[in-house]
């Protein structure tokens, strides 16, 4: 799958990648994580749509 031409950075990310996949318990944590992100972000949109809203007529 990779190719000779992959930046160092790349491939230390498919590594990676291939360790999470390979792992439930981090697996687990990187899905609870981005979980998380998602909440924190939706929570963020929230309150900058509200604060619109009540700044219109």
């Amino acid at each position: 799958m990779m190719s000779s031409n992959n930046p160092p950075e790349q491939a230390a990310l498919i590594q990676l990648a291939s360790e999470v996949l390979d792992s439930p318990t981090l697996l687990r944590q990187l899905s609870d994580r981005v979980y998380g992100l998602l909440l924190t972000e939706l929570h963020y949109q929230r309150d900058r749509s509200g604060s619109l809203r009540r700044r219109l007529p």
